[in-house]
């Protein structure tokens, strides 16, 4: 595991992700996780080089995460995920089962369907609040936990599952994880 020196201006490039304390942070030290849009400092820094995100956030580097802190988040993340007594989606109301959304991949140039699942209601309805999603032909729903996640969706073609916004796996990947967390126990 190598350790990054966040004051060497030559080792935070774009794209690179990094967790940094916001202007506004300074006191709690707080960090931010996100990606390098812009490199702001000129040369190096104590303090650590100062960055603007892609989510236009600002601040000074103070850590920047490794594969294996990725995974082990990504473990702890997915272990919890799998046991989850609830797990919501949004219920197409007009077609009786759980909403798919057809986007287009800007890499592949080809139409995923894409279905959204929550870890909490509260997620769910923020998501879709101010959206063309938030209508009476959509409501929050829990899935049924006594079928696998998929078993949900059996009657619907499904590509592509995204968890809370900021994770997406591919039908069979969903497949092979749930099936793997819950062999573990």
């Amino acid at each position: 595991m190598a350790f990054v020196d966040v004051t060497n201006k030559d080792n935070i490039i774009p794209g690179l992700l990094v967790e940094i304390v916001v202007d506004k942070d300074r006191e709690t030290q707080e960090l931010t996780r996100g990606y390098v849009k812009k490199v702001l400092s000129k040369s190096d820094s104590k303090k650590g080089i100062r960055v603007e995100l892609t989510t236009g956030e600002i601040g000074n580097v103070k850590y920047v995460p490794s594969k294996h802190d990725i995974k082990k988040e990504n473990f702890k993340f997915y272990n919890e995920f799998f046991f989850r007594d609830k797990i919501f989606s949004i219920w197409d109301k007009s077609k009786n089962s759980f909403l798919v959304i057809g986007r287009m991949n800007k890499i592949s140039g080809k139409v995923e369907n894409i279905t959204l699942l929550f870890t909490e209601k509260e997620i769910a309805n923020n998501t879709i609040k101010g959206t063309s999603l938030d209508s009476p032909n959509y409501v929050v729903r829990q899935i049924n936990r006594k079928k696998s996640i998929v078993g949900n969706y059996s009657e619907i073609k499904v590509d592509f599952f995204s968890i809370d916004g900021s994770r997406k796996l591919s039908f069979d990947r969903m497949i092979e994880w749930e099936a793997y967390f819950k062999n573990m126990r």
